[in-house]
């Protein structure tokens, strides 16, 4: 069986050169570390839209799919989130009562949630609950998280996408610019009682048992709209090289049909390894290069970027990231629970790919194999 790992270690030291050879594995595949995305650089702040209904008070961020805002509901008297898509094609209506009715159906705490979405004007409106705090791509940016954070944080983020799931429901577009960080939660329980993906910030002694870091998917149903790479043109979203980051290898071909469960494991994946060595597992310039990274590159060790990283959190790492759907994690839950298993000390289930991996099974088995023969034998002659 795999051994469990101390998990106190800390990702904020220098970060050790990796070896040549899987330098070389860098240089030869074009692989390059990424810049830690965060808010998008301007020379000058932007004026605040003028939108209907509601009073814009200032930025609140930049997501994948544009600029956001902490807007007041003039009706209502109430604070939200605001992001516009402007001139929206006319195939976003038609998606939008789908979206709105699936949206409906997720109730998690770490899925922020809808408000409203209308279009007005030719310009879709989508209003979410609103939370102080920070999309996740700024915070890697600014404080790369502890190891006990970056699993913890998965974890609430595997329980959520489980739940959308059971829903019938597949995100596809999993990423840091999706994900929310909502800071300030205000809870009267212990370090030891926080709810599951939630760790209290890095603030002083005096507030930090009373606030919680929850991070939040914030854009489930956005998938809905967003359904094809035309679609990504508005709103300000990444470049398709950028985006390709975060999808599974079945999601890269150009006939691949809408994303599975297994895409969504695989994005998590993803997303942990740049929480845990600050970069995705493979960046490249061009859209081509990164799908066939993708397809045909095994991901880079994350040990061999920061050795100090506990060995089995390694392995669930890149038990997400498998090329074939079927190794990867079942479900989100199955890895939420690994994940559990790896923050309680306890030894996780998964196995470390590659040769080590599978001599480490076959040695399993084949001593199952001999105790199995050696009590037969033992029975026979008694």
């Amino acid at each position: 069986m795999p051994s469990s790992s101390k998990n106190d270690s800390d990702l904020n030291r220098p970060k050790p050169q990796a070896n040549a050879d899987w330098m070389r594995v860098l240089d030869s595949s074009a692989t390059q570390i990424a810049k830690p995305g965060g808010t998008k650089a301007t020379s000058a702040q932007a004026p605040l839209p003028d939108v209907a209904g509601y009073q814009v008070l200032e930025e609140w961020g930049w997501g994948d799919t544009g600029r956001m805002y902490k807007a007041r509901h003039l009706e209502r008297d109430r604070l939200v989130i605001l992001a516009l898509i402007p001139d929206s094609p006319p195939r976003f209506t038609h998606r939008l009562e789908r979206f709105k009715s699936e949206y409906e159906r997720l109730h998690h705490p770490n899925i922020l949630q809808l408000d409203e979405a209308v279009v007005l004007n030719g310009q879709l409106i989508v209003t979410f609950e609103h939370v102080e705090g920070r999309f996740l791509k700024q915070w890697l940016r600014r404080t790369p998280p502890s190891v006990n954070q970056a699993a913890a944080f998965l974890e609430g983020l595997a329980r959520a996408v489980q739940h959308a799931h059971e829903q019938g429901i597949v995100h596809g577009h999993l990423a840091p610019g999706n994900i929310v960080l909502a800071i300030g939660a205000s809870s009267d329980r212990p370090r030891s009682d926080a709810m599951p993906g939630s760790l209290p910030i890095g603030e002083p002694p005096s507030t930090a048992d009373a606030l919680l870091t929850i991070p939040k998917i914030a854009d489930f149903g956005l998938a809905i709209l967003f359904a094809g790479p035309e679609d990504f043109a508005h709103g300000g979203a990444q470049d398709a090289a950028t985006r390709l980051e975060y999808q599974a290898p079945e999601q890269t071909h150009a006939m691949a049909a809408g994303a599975e469960p297994a895409a969504d494991v695989y994005a998590l994946g993803v997303i942990l390894y740049e929480m845990l060595t600050g970069r995705p597992p493979f960046t490249r310039a061009t859209e081509t290069e990164m799908r066939l990274l993708i397809q045909s590159q095994p991901p880079v060790p994350p040990r061999l970027f920061r050795p100090w990283l506990p060995s089995s959190l390694e392995t669930i790492c890149l038990t997400c990231l498998h090329k074939n759907p079927a190794r990867r994690y079942r479900s989100a839950a199955a890895l939420a629970d690994e994940l559990v298993r790896f923050l309680n000390g306890q030894s996780i289930k998964a196995w470390p790919p590659g040769w080590f991996g599978r001599t480490l099974r076959w040695t399993a088995v084949a001593a199952l194999i001999v105790s199995t023969a050696i009590f037969g034998i033992w029975a026979a002659c008694k």
